[in-house]
């Protein structure tokens, strides 16, 4: 049989194209070879790194301001903690603002009976005692049996007899305000209960007064902040 005259040609490009296959197919076994078990190749950015299962879990986390991402790969949004401290900022504000909304003061207690008054919040000068006395309330005249309602809600600290104020009624508001109703009679609360504005507490009788004589029934009303009483 005779040969081609190229036959050399021929076989030296098979000889380079098994070279070539069998450099390669070594390359790709030793590469194998040099990555341990347990660990993955994954892209992140144009670089491809080595990582374990552990460090790839790492990798898929996104930061809070852009969102979490699971192993599935969805992403769900975060909550930044910037969002996190300008709601709580939020919140302080709002309830800073309800607490100043609810601070009592004097105009939450207003005026129960709608008459002029017998006598003011101050000095006066006593002639039955020929002496100076502070008169802590408003007095105003009332007929015998009129009906007195709470001007502002509270618990009943006290309510029974009083030598100067006769049948009186105490209630604490809270924020160390307080209110007493005196002059009355036939009292409908008792220490302890918790009333509300409008509630009925008794009504009106005779009492003595500081000056030991009183010649009309009224309504003694006082209102106190701590130990300073109010001005109606």
């Amino acid at each position: 049989m005779k040969l081609p005259k190229n036959w050399k040609t021929g076989l030296a490009y098979i000889v380079i194209i098994l070279v070539l296959g069998l450099t390669s197919l070594t390359y790709g076994l030793a590469r194998l070879e040099l990555l341990p078990n347990g660990q993955e190749v994954v892209a992140r950015g144009n670089e491809p790194q080595n990582i374990t299962s552990g460090e790839n879990e790492q990798l898929i986390k996104q930061s809070p301001d852009s969102g979490v991402a699971d192993k599935s790969g969805t992403v769900s949004q975060g909550v930044s903690k910037r969002q996190e401290t300008d709601s709580a900022a939020t919140d302080q504000k709002q309830i800073k603002s309800e607490e100043q909304e609810s601070k009592i003061s004097a105009k939450n207690f207003p005026s129960p009976v709608q008459s002029e008054p017998l006598r003011s919040v101050g000095n006066y000068f006593s002639e039955n005692l020929n002496a100076y006395l502070f008169h802590a309330g408003t007095d105003y005249p009332l007929p015998e049996g009129a009906v007195i309602r709470a001007t502002h809600g509270g618990k009943v600290s006290f309510a029974g007899p009083d030598p100067i104020l006769g049948q009186k009624v105490e209630v604490d508001c809270g924020e160390n305000w307080h209110v007493v109703y005196g002059g009355l009679d036939n009292l409908r609360v008792q220490q302890g209960d918790v009333i509300e504005i409008n509630d009925v507490l008794g009504q009106i009788g005779y009492f003595p007064g500081a000056d030991g004589v009183n010649d009309r029934t009224q309504l003694h009303y006082e209102v106190w902040n701590g130990d300073q009483a109010q001005v109606q």
